[in-house]
Order: structure tokens, then C-alpha cells, then sequence
């Protein structure tokens, strides 16, 4: 656990994405939730230890299951937007893991049992603020990685946690992408007003110009390439091959982490490519 900002928390130690945690006179606004539920109530008592108020809220950044799978326990008001919701709600009621290979961090994970999905009582179309302090905590909308990601950003202190936008030196989750809007979202990004921000990934932790200059790079190389099988009626086999070739840009640390990278890449790209391309049944 590190404070990267007065009152500003951010964990990179537990199993699933990077959490964040902002202190105010009124309570605890946590930012998305590891992967056990365990690590769930002990990171919230540990972000709790401190003379704040006693309100609490959970904001998830999008709908990912690496950041949605227990906050079936958690007890208090849950804030997402309301597409992230929507695809929430649609999915069954009670599931038991895994589901299906598709590279994500849950999938690492053996003993998680059946999963039951909680409904965000907040949602929000386009911007949302949380008046718990002088620098209240902002809501904003910005699709790209889903259609309902948001990210959190403290003006005064200059920190953001944008989720998914950007993965330092891993492959992006392409499934429920939509690359021209994540293109859009990383150039606002880029602009002047994030100059000195502290901006925070969920995978990983803290974000650098160069990365979102490379993550921008492989999101342009994925939809050429796309556009390429498109136009040609591309099968299955042609998919999986591109797949394999852009996973080979990463450099993991182990095989078991190159064949989780591989696994995300072909699903993702698979998925991206039936749902954004008008091609004929391969």
C-alpha cells in the first residue's frame, strides 16, 4: 500500500487489478476490489485505520470480472456507469468459475466458487462528482476498453485512475473494446490537463507517457491489421495467427504468464473482430 497523494491510497499487492482508496473527513471511497473477498474486507480495514468518517463507498471502473468477482460481499453504496451495470445485471445470476479461457486473472485462480453479482445501486451517464472533501472526487466517462469505463480523477491533487485504458507491457482486453473510441480516450489523455498527474492503470499502477505513447501504438497495429483480414474475409486460423504475432511483442517474466498473454490476445481479438467487422460466416 502506498499514499501517493495526501489522503490518496494506492495497492498493487493483492491478486486482480490495482486498487485505489481516497481518505475524506466523511469516509473511505474505494476504487474496484481484488479478486478474493478475503483480500476485499482486509484491504478495507486496513484503508479504514485512520480518524475519517464512517461512510463508504465502492466505485468499479468498468465491468470487467477481474474487477467485479467479489464485490458480491461488499456492504456499502456501489457506483458504476450504467452501461457497466447493464452488463452486470445481464449476466446469469449464480456461475461457477471458470467459464471460459479468455487470458483474464481470475482464470489463474481455482478456488473462488460460485460467483453472484451484485447491482450497483449509483450509476451515471457522463460525469458524477463526490462531494466528501474541498477536492471532490470526479466521475467521468471515458469508453474505449468497454463502453461503460469510467475513470477517477482528483483535480486538486492531481491523480487519476483510469482502469484499463492503458496495461503497461501486457496486452490490452480487446473482447468489448470499441479502438476508435479507446484512441479518442488516450489523446485526451496526452493533452496539457494530465501533464502532472499521477495517472494510475489498473494493471500495474502508475502509468508513464511513454506507455500510453506505445499502448496507443499496438491499439493503431491491432486495427489495421483487422481491417486487413476484413477486407480479405479472413477465417478463424488468420485471426489466431495475427493474435500469436502481436503476443509475441510482450516479454513476460514466465511461459505461464506468456500463455495467459497468448490466451487474452486470441480471445480478444476473435471477439473484436466478429463484432466490429461485416464479414461472412468463416
Amino acid at each position: 500500500m502506498k499514499e501517493i497523494a495526501d489522503g490518496v491510497i494506492m495497492e498493487t499487492g493483492f491478486s486482480g487489478v490495482t486498487l485505489g482508496a481516497v481518505r475524506t473527513p466523511q469516509g473511505v471511497i474505494m476504487i474496484d476490489t481484488p479478486l478474493y473477498a478475503k483480500d476485499f474486507q482486509s484491504w478495507r480495514t486496513t484503508v479504514s485505520k485512520s480518524r475519517i468518517g464512517l461512510e463508504r463507498l465502492l466505485i468499479i471502473l468498468d465491468e470487467h470480472y477481474d474487477r467485479t468477482i467479489s464485490t458480491r460481499l461488499v456492504r456499502c453504496p456501489v457506483i458504476t456507469h450504467k452501461n457497466t451495470a447493464q452488463s452486470i445485471a445481464s449476466r446469469p445470476s449464480n456461475v461457477r468459475m471458470p467459464i471460459s479461457l479468455t487470458g483474464c486473472d481470475w482464470e489463474k485462480l481455482g478456488s473462488l466458487g460460485p460467483l453472484h453479482w451484485i447491482r450497483p445501486e449509483i450509476t451515471f451517464s457522463l460525469k458524477m462528482r463526490v462531494e466528501w472533501s474541498d477536492d471532490p472526487v470526479e466521475l467521468e466517462f471515458h469508453p474505449g476498453p468497454t463502453n461503460g469505463a469510467i475513470w477517477v480523477i482528483l483535480s486538486g491533487r492531481k491523480v487519476a485512475f483510469v482502469g484499463d485504458a492503458v496495461t503497461p507491457n501486457q496486452p490490452p482486453f480487446l473482447a468489448s473494446a470499441d479502438i476508435d473510441d479507446w484512441l479518442e480516450t488516450l489523446k485526451y489523455l496526452k493533452t496539457t490537463k494530465f501533464r502532472e498527474y499521477l495517472v494510475i492503470g489498473g494493471r500495474g499502477g502508475l502509468v508513464t507517457k511513454e506507455d500510453v505513447k506505445v499502448h496507443i501504438e499496438f491499439l493503431k497495429i491491432v486495427k489495421k491489421k483487422l481491417e486487413k483480414l476484413a477486407s480479405i474475409n479472413a477465417n478463424q486460423d488468420a485471426v489466431e495467427k495475427i493474435a500469436l504475432e502481436l503476443a509475441a511483442s510482450f516479454k513476460p517474466k514466465s511461459n505461464k504468464l506468456r500463455e495467459l498473454y497468448e490466451t487474452r490476445l486470441r480471445w480478444g481479438i476473435n471477439q473484436y473482430y466478429n463484432s466490429h467487422y461485416d464479414v461472412a460466416k468463416r
